[in-house]
């Protein structure tokens, strides 16, 4: 599911990020356009010509840029898919055939709508990434999201390998050969990893595709037009797709083959599934920090829909295909959909309200206080990649000894650690060393240190221009 750019996209490279800077973001003069260029400040003037500056200009700190909802939101969506894979999953999908007879398990009635944190990632993601790669070059923006995601990848990759070749012994490892291979590309057109959880990877790769592509052909400024485009068909397909699984119409031949492409994770990095998600978040973005107009406001709303369509759809398959093999804990009377779908809106709306609240929440937060919960939105990558096939290894032959339940709270604990130790030790000598060989330097102009502010701080700037 990292969401991770998903999965932390704000957090790019020193120098890659300083092209973000706020001056940049407010001027409205193209680079390429020929016009000369005006003098800006870090502050947006108002109308009259007047420069708006906050009441203080701190010192720029190393949190200032960080929205703290958006790691919190993360933070929680990656607990909530954890316990899914951990209490409903790892025997509802049928991954340790016999080793559970936990079917009525106290923890599969809460648990088993975690699948929906993935969903809440691609949100994310679609608003990190537009907001990350709106001053950026292709260039830029590609090596930004290779030391981002393959690093990290690769360690969990590693963690993953060694865990469930040491259980599993030698039966395991050269069947695991072409897995390997296909992580360590993340090839969008396979279905075989070491890990299930990297599948979102594919589907991130897809997205930051497109975005590669406006900025290789400088049509940035059409993202909106781009996000509409994917947010609109893909919602169509998710309408249409919902209807057949509610029984409203058959859908004759046609609609069997949309059904069964679609339900083909071999074809996700398609976008059809899930463009839809990517395309709200870029568009909640661009109403929240660039500007409101009736289109975008539209295309978020069909995008909303065909969002709550798909969510409605996977839940009608999952639940149908436990019912098919009597798994009495996961049928329609207790797994409705207006679960996943309400989870999945209360986190839209706390992901507004964090960029609306943002200097409220950071200021509470105080300096420790941004930086803890930096930390618990950084561990979230690793978190997501490491978590499912080692802890069903884990779990499996602890369950034996303590019992189900406390073999997913000690394992749980486990891997939220070990994604302590992946972001604090692991990941930034590694990342370190795609920085050389991408020829990125490590570290950021002190000229534009200076011109990153908050985004809570923006939204409060714009507010005031507009008054005067």
């Amino acid at each position: 599911m990292v969401v991770a750019g998903i999965w932390n996209a704000e957090e790019q490279p020193d120098d890659l990020r300083a092209n973000n800077t706020q001056a940049s973001r407010l001027s409205t003069v193209p680079e390429d356009s020929g016009q000369p260029a005006a003098a800006v400040t870090p502050y947006p003037p108002s109308r009259n010509g007047q420069v708006l500056k906050p009441a203080k200009d701190p010192s720029p700190t190393k949190h200032q840029g960080q929205i703290i909802g958006l790691d919190i939101v993360r933070c929680a969506a990656a607990v909530y898919v954890l316990l899914y894979h951990y209490g409903c999953w790892i025997w509802a999908g049928n991954n340790f055939p016999g080793t559970f007879g936990a079917q009525d398990h106290w923890m599969a009635p809460f648990s088993w709508p975690g699948w929906v944190g993935v969903e809440i990632f691609f949100v994310l993601s679609g608003f990190v990434i537009a907001y990350s790669a709106q001053s950026n070059t292709a260039s830029g923006f590609a090596k930004s999201r290779i030391i981002r995601l393959y690093p990290t990848a690769w360690i969990c990759t590693a963690i993953t390998l060694v865990t469930a070749g040491f259980f599993e012994g030698s039966k395991y490892w050269w069947p695991s050969l072409k897995p390997l291979a296909h992580t360590i590309v993340i090839a969008p057109w396979t279905i075989n990893w070491i890990d299930a959880s990297f599948w979102t990877l594919a589907v991130e790769l897809s997205f930051y595709s497109i975005i590669f592509l406006l900025l290789a052909f400088r049509l940035y400024e059409r993202l909106g037009i781009v996000m509409m485009t994917l947010g609109a068909s893909t919602s169509i397909l998710a309408v249409y797709r919902a209807g057949i699984a509610a029984g409203l119409y058959g859908g004759g031949h046609f609609g069997a083959k949309i059904m069964a492409v679609a339900q083909n994770q071999r074809y996700f990095f398609l976008l059809a599934n899930h463009g839809m998600f990517f395309a709200l978040g870029c568009l909640i973005w661009l109403c929240l920090l660039q500007r409101v107009t009736p289109a975008r406001l539209t295309g978020a709303a069909v995008c909303t829909v065909g969002s709550l369509a798909e969510i409605y759809l996977h839940c009608r398959l999952f639940v149908t295909d436990a019912e098919q093999r009597g798994l009495a804990a996961i049928e329609g009377d207790r797994c409705h959909a207006l679960l996943p779908m309400t989870i999945w809106v209360l986190a839209i709306v706390a992901i507004i309200g964090s960029v609306s609240f943002n200097a409220r929440m950071s200021a509470l937060a105080g300096s420790r206080g941004a930086k803890a919960i930096r930390c618990l939105g950084l561990m979230t990558y690793p978190l997501y990649l490491v978590h499912q096939t080692a802890g069903f290894e884990i779990i499996s032959r602890l369950q034996r000894r303590v019992g189900f339940s406390t073999s997913v709270f000690l394992t749980s604990g486990l891997m939220i650690t070990l994604s302590f130790i992946i972001v604090r030790f692991l990941e930034k000598p590694l990342q370190s060393v795609f920085k050389t060989a991408l020829g990125v330097a490590s570290r950021q102009n002190a000229s534009h240190t200076a011109a990153w502010s908050t985004i809570g701080t923006q939204v409060a700037q714009c507010r005031d221009m507009e008054r005067a």
